[in-house]
């Protein structure tokens, strides 16, 4: 009787036991992928109240920087040539997408005048902490700093 009570036994835990799943997990999303930059509003005028260039309206570029405004991206070569209000927005397709590895830190994507003869002039910022949108994943995002609106659109992995 105590042999056939250990057989029971034993076929019960190895039926319990093969009806078990192993627990999957899923690793965090912990880093975003930007595909797009978008300018939607600029500064009409420098930090001095003039217009952006002499004779025309201002060559427009962007970098994307760390949070200590070290530039990774640099979109000189990309300018947008005389760029009013009324052609706004202004879009760039990055031609090699920029990866956010660390979330939690702040990106910023500048935007500049381009001049030939002097320094470029930096016409704004706006800082995107990734970290801040991961609950909800959205793929585009928009924000905005004075008088500066900037939308990156691109993909969590």
């Amino acid at each position: 009787m105590k042999r056939i009570s250990k057989i029971i036994l034993g076929l019960a835990l190895a039926i319990t036991c093969s009806s078990c799943e192993k627990e999957t997990t899923v690793a965090p999303v912990a880093k975003f992928k930007i595909n797009t930059v978008r300018v939607d509003a600029m500064p009409v005028v420098d930090f001095n109240n003039a217009g952006w260039d002499l004779f025309d309206d201002a060559d427009v570029f962007f970098n994307i920087e760390d949070e200590n405004h070290v530039p990774y991206y640099l979109g000189s070569s990309y300018k947008v040539g005389n760029v009013a209000q009324a052609d706004l927005p202004v879009s760039w397709s990055l031609t090699s997408q920029y990866d956010i590895k660390d979330i939690s830190k702040i990106t910023y994507v500048a935007l500049f005048d381009y001049d030939v003869l002097d320094e470029n002039d930096a016409m704004g910022y706006v800082g995107f902490k990734m970290q801040d949108y991961e609950a909800g994943k959205p793929t585009t995002i928009t924000k905005t700093s004075g008088a500066l609106t900037v939308t990156i659109t691109g993909i969590w992995y």
